[in-house]
């Protein structure tokens, strides 16, 4: 009887934390944690699933690709699945959805079942950020979203540092383990979510009106710089984990190089969005491209394996803090049109999935037929033109 009281009075209180909009946040948080676990783990294991499955440099970069093409996929079901059932629920179903991924990728024995896992999980990470940022916006409202919106996206940072941790413990320990693993944990999370107070959370979205957006140049150049992160990594995935390998670093120097670039962004994208803010769009993006662009150019000339690692956390958390300012971009014209933070939102997600996809697909295939120092030469070169257009588009106090 004492057990059975004491059992009770733990569910009592564990539903009485998340009725709180603390608890509804933390909660929130901890989903995009669990989901981003799984999409930072492939980089250290890409080398040892070249080498179990007979995968080339070019099938590579299709698998990293699949988790953005799933991404690009669930950008308006997700909307529409928040219009058609509550926040906890969506997030309960993605969250299935996401381990079910994480089952499919333990057991993978060719390229098409791994490719699926990602898409699946790709598909599932967008629906579970647009609930679980629902349901934390909600719980608190208006006054407290920036602080909420800041704590998911924490939450999906230390999933992202840890995530290359789980695919380097992967090669010793093997897929199956860890993924079923994470597929546990990932399904316990879910049943959390499904605990949430019922609120619904129904976008408010004007298709008329970004279609009318999309029509404003600087609309386009806001889309580019937000989205060149996912480009960024893509590359860096493919030629980042290939080079390592071939200069004979260990699975766990890899997954340093991924995790590095998940600790160095979490300070560097609060410090170049705070400068955006403060002085403009243009200083912060060009310092954030042009040591990117340096960055990159060391990694062609130095090819020593720590110096690498290290090279390529800088560069990734540099290019994925030039994303904060980007999006701003975005929200303030969408706003001048009328428009809110959320069709912003929408707009740089539906572009985001398939330029990263285009990042990880190219990397592959220039990396298999030319080698990393082209396919790191070819992100410089871009990186560097997208400075030059900041340069010449964006005046030192617009935006």
């Amino acid at each position: 009887m004492s057990g059975f009281m004491q059992d009770s009075l733990a569910v009592s209180l564990l539903r009485f934390f998340l009725g709180l909009p603390r608890g509804v946040v933390a909660l929130s948080a901890l989903g995009a944690l669990s989901e981003s676990l799984f999409c930072t783990a492939l980089a250290p294991q890409l080398p040892a699933l070249d080498r179990a499955l007979g995968l080339s440099h070019e099938l590579s970069g299709f698998l990293v690709a699949g988790y953005s093409l799933g991404y690009w996929l669930g950008v308006i079901p997700a909307y529409q699945f928040l219009a058609w059932k509550s926040a906890r629920v969506v997030a309960f179903l993605a969250m299935c959805c996401i381990a079910f991924a994480s089952i499919l990728f333990a057991i993978g024995f060719d390229f098409w079942l791994l490719f699926l896992a990602r898409v699946l999980a790709g598909f599932g990470s967008v629906v579970i950020y647009a609930a679980v940022l629902g349901a934390a916006e909600a719980a608190v409202g208006s006054a407290d979203r920036g602080a909420a919106i800041g704590t998911v996206y924490a939450g999906a940072a230390a999933g992202s540092a840890f995530g290359p941790v789980v695919g380097s413990l992967a090669i010793p320990f093997g897929r199956p383990t860890l993924f079923v693993a994470l597929a546990v944990v990932q399904i316990a999370v879910g049943l959390l979510l499904v605990a949430m107070p019922a609120r619904d959370v129904v976008p408010q979205l004007n298709l008329a009106r970004l279609r009318r957006c999309l029509k404003d140049g600087m609309v386009w150049i806001g889309l580019w710089v937000s989205s060149f992160p996912g480009f960024a990594i893509g590359v860096l995935t493919v030629s980042g984990s290939y080079q390592l390998d071939l200069l004979g670093a260990e699975p766990w120097l890899i997954a340093s190089a991924f995790s590095g670039i998940a600790l160095l962004d979490l300070g560097l994208s609060p410090l170049i969005g705070q400068m955006s803010d403060r002085i403009g769009r243009r200083f912060p993006l060009l310092i954030a491209f042009g040591a990117a662009s340096f960055a990159l150019l060391l990694i062609v000339l130095v090819q020593l394996k720590l110096t690498t690692a290290v090279l390529i956390a800088v560069v990734g958390a540099l290019l994925l803090a030039v994303g904060g300012p980007g999006l701003a971009m975005v929200g303030d014209r969408v706003e001048r049109r009328g428009g809110d933070v959320g069709e912003a939102t929408l707009l740089m997600n539906f572009f985001y999935g398939p330029t990263a996809a285009l990042g990880a697909i190219s990397a592959g295939l220039v990396h298999g037929a030319h080698g990393a120092e082209s396919s790191f030469l070819i992100l410089n070169a871009i990186t560097f033109v997208s400075l030059i257009l900041m340069a010449r588009i964006l005046k030192p106090a617009q935006l």
